[in-house]
C-alpha cells in the first residue's frame, strides 16, 4: 500500500534480534532476516526523506551488533546526508 519499506525493515531487524535472543545459534535465520531488511532499506519505493533517515539510524546499530559494519556505516552516512541537507522532517 505504499511507502512502508522502512517500517518493514525495522520490523525485520527486530525479528532478527528476537530470533537471536531465543536461539543464539540461529545464524542462518538471522542473516536471512537482515538480508531482507537490507533489501527493504534500499527499496525504490522508500522516499529518501527524514523518515528514511530515521529508519536508517534505527537499523544501523543492529547491523553493527550482527557484525555487518559496512552496511551500518552506509546507513549512518546516508542518514547524515539527509539530516544535513535540510530535507528531514522535524
Amino acid at each position: 500500500m505504499g511507502h512502508h519499506a522502512g517500517e518493514i525493515a525495522i520490523s525485520l531487524v527486530m525479528l532478527a534480534h528476537l530470533t537471536f535472543d531465543r536461539d543464539d545459534t540461529a545464524y542462518e535465520q538471522v542473516e536471512a532476516l537482515l538480508d531482507e531488511a537490507w533489501e527493504y532499506v534500499n527499496s525504490d519505493d522508500q522516499p529518501k526523506d527524514g523518515n528514511y533517515a530515521y529508519v536508517l539510524r534505527k537499523c544501523a546499530p543492529s547491523f553493527d551488533y550482527f557484525q555487518r559494519p559496512m552496511e551500518a556505516q552506509a546507513m549512518r552516512e546516508v542518514a547524515k546526508e539527509i539530516y544535513g541537507s535540510g530535507n528531514s522532517r522535524p
